[in-house]
């Protein structure tokens, strides 16, 4: 519904305000937050601008797992604590892979015009019959990753609490291995993933704000 002027415009704005509030951390907290601040502003410009233009060389699910599974929680915990703690990225490893798999999906109903356009992503390059697969696998290790950080005492017992939402994301991983290559049939899921992924965060936040890890 946007022309493309109106699109950059939007972008700009979002990457501004984004780049004011970090400055306005790092002022509060420490400069070498800024490093994270200039890693995410790079991912986020190079995602889809030339030259660079991660995500039609088949880097796209990695800015997004790198920005939502470790710049996000690391930052998080250093405007907290202003410590680097790296054990964070294993606790928020779920979180980074489910929202990833928000864009992985969506590139299946959109894999021929994106192929067209010259966006050579993963589903475009390995195709949907294998495609699907990474999602899938991207769902597991997000499930297992909860009982290792409660088993090393990361976060508390409570945090399986966070497993409950990935049954959406079961669900709509039995839905795309069926409906791999039907785009129609993709919004259910896509829906579900959505849900899971912000659903899954919360629940996740909700329990290490309320209750004490163990360890």
């Amino acid at each position: 519904m946007l022309t493309e002027r109106q699109t950059l415009h939007h972008g700009l704005a979002l990457l501004v305000t984004g780049i004011l509030i970090g400055v306005l951390l790092a002022h509060a907290t420490h400069w070498t937050l800024l490093v994270i601040g200039l890693v995410g502003v790079f991912i986020g410009w190079a995602y889809s601008a030339p030259p660079f233009a991660l995500n039609s060389r088949g880097w796209g699910e990695l800015c997004v797992a790198l920005g939502f599974g470790l710049l996000i929680p690391i930052g998080t915990v250093f405007v907290q604590q202003q410590t680097w703690n790296w054990e964070v990225l294993l606790v928020s490893l779920p979180y980074g892979l489910l929202v990833t798999n928000i864009l992985y999906l969506n590139q299946f109903p959109d894999r021929q015009a994106d192929a067209i356009a010259g966006k050579h992503h993963w589903v475009v390059r390995l195709g949907p019959e294998v495609g699907k697969w990474v999602y899938v696998t991207n769902v597991c290790i997000a499930a297992i990753s909860v009982p290792i950080t409660v088993s090393t005492g990361m976060v508390p017992p409570a945090a399986y609490l966070a497993l409950v939402p990935m049954l959406m994301a079961a669900r709509a991983a039995v839905l795309l291995v069926r409906h791999a290559r039907h785009p129609a049939y993709l919004v259910t899921p896509i829906k579900l993933t959505i849900a899971c992924a912000l659903t899954h965060g919360l629940v996740l936040a909700a329990v290490l704000t309320i209750v004490k890890p163990t360890g």
